[in-house]
């Protein structure tokens, strides 16, 4: 039995994202960039403490890309401020 045409566009579509995922995973892998999950128990009350130190929009409050990014970003912070800590006291 022939797979329909839309079956076809549909099994094509499914392997290039599957291809992007992978090729995403191995950049992610080379450059030691790792993801991982959380848990945020009191989420409301995290974002809403995002925004008063600028790492996230009051109307980003729903955009899960923004809230990646500012927990990307408040990451990067703490690792900064960890690695110059390390360098005062050597």
């Amino acid at each position: 039995m022939d797979a329909a045409p839309n079956d076809l566009d549909r099994i094509a579509k499914r392997k290039r994202q599957n291809v992007l995922r992978v090729q995403r995973c191995r950049a992610r892998k080379q450059s030691g960039a790792r993801i991982v999950r959380i848990e945020v128990t009191d989420w409301a009350e995290t974002l809403d403490a995002f925004v008063p130190i600028g790492v996230l929009a009051a109307e980003q409050r729903n955009d899960d890309t923004a809230i990646e990014a500012a927990i990307a970003q408040l990451c990067r912070a703490g690792f900064r401020a960890v690695e110059a800590q390390q360098k005062a006291s050597a």
